[in-house]
């Protein structure tokens, strides 16, 4: 949409599956053809929706599943706290990672967070909790 001489107004449609990363947009007119600008296809940004279990007893390991949207290869798990570290993160597909949460026999009790990170950002978190 025209908005005034030096104004334009563009929607981009991007396919589900668009490769990443920066392209040249131009527009042209009976006038000719301006000169490039760049558009960047960014990632999208994940969602934490649940997981499985959402708790673990002290001293052992839990096999988890995350469940949400928009995960990609390279995706990373973060828990708060100490005593909980985080091994054999999968992307199975874009909805589901599968990791391993050791939990220390000395970790302190009580609820956690935990995000996942892409490269589209961060999710927000949901809990698991340290028996």
């Amino acid at each position: 949409t025209v908005v005034n001489a030096s104004t334009i107004t563009a929607n981009f449609t991007l396919a589900s599956g668009a490769t990443l990363g920066a392209r040249t947009v131009a527009v042209t007119t009976s006038g000719g053809t301006t000169g490039t600008v760049n558009f960047t296809v960014n990632a999208a940004t994940p969602s934490l929706v649940s997981m499985s279990p959402t708790s673990g007893q002290k001293g052992t390991a839990a096999a988890v599943t995350l469940t949400g949207t928009n995960f990609v290869s390279g995706a990373t798990v973060a828990v708060s706290g100490t005593g909980v570290s985080v091994s054999r993160v999968t992307v199975v597909n874009a909805s589901t990672i599968t990791a391993n949460f050791t939990l220390a026999s000395g970790a302190t009790l009580g609820a956690r967070t935990v995000a996942v990170t892409t490269s589209g950002g961060t999710t927000g978190t949901v809990n698991f909790t340290v028996r």
